[in-house]
């Protein structure tokens, strides 16, 4: 088995490896290990971000998360030249699988709530992954009124970018109005880069 390199073998070699490095945490550790598959793939976040995730989810302390956080460095946690917490796909893939499907809704609702007010959002990372939060905890209620309102918009982008508000707009394909009002971002994005 250990030289089977269909995807089947590669996961099963990937989850007992996983495994075999999870045993000096504990069970409510390995929980908050978990959680960081609610992370969007191929994205760096801030230590602060795993810390407000990590109390929302656990109320565990900035100490303590920064403990555990340090403990996962070189076993989960790639290096990031940021000084940011990013996970390989495959792995970020095995957390969610892990974190039940409610319980990753979970993760994120409390993240949300965690940040409070989204027209007053703490750091650059939430403004630009808040699209991605609000879909995933099942809120695409509360990203469609964001999206229709002109100065959350505006926050947003100043915050970030025009491609970071496109890809909100893109969470709701079906949406018409929605769709409407990307058009109308794509068609200005060369004007709002320079004047947002």
């Amino acid at each position: 088995d250990a030289f089977d390199d269909t995807d089947a073998g590669r996961g099963k070699a990937l989850n007992v490896s996983i495994d075999i490095s999870l045993r000096p945490f504990s069970e409510s550790e390995q929980a908050r290990v978990y959680e960081l598959g609610v992370l969007p793939e191929d994205v760096s976040a801030p230590e602060s971000f795993i810390q407000t995730l990590w109390q929302a989810t656990a109320n565990l302390s900035a100490f303590t998360a920064k403990r555990l956080l340090g403990r996962l460095r070189g076993h989960f946690v790639l290096p990031d030249p940021n000084g940011g917490v990013r996970l390989h796909d495959r792995m970020r893939e095995v957390f969610r699988n892990r974190l039940r499907n409610d319980r990753l809704q979970i993760a994120h609702r409390a993240l949300i709530a965690a940040w409070g007010d989204p027209h007053r959002l703490p750091d650059e990372y939430a403004w630009r992954y808040i699209g991605h939060h609000l879909a995933e905890a099942g809120q695409a209620d509360s990203l469609r009124a964001l999206l229709l309102d002109y100065e959350w918009v505006r926050a947003k982008l100043e915050a970030t970018d025009a491609p970071a508000l496109l890809s909100d707009y893109d969470r709701l394909p079906s949406d018409p109005i929605i769709a409407l009002i990307r058009s109308a971002v794509v068609i200005s994005a060369a004007v709002l880069t320079q004047d947002s």
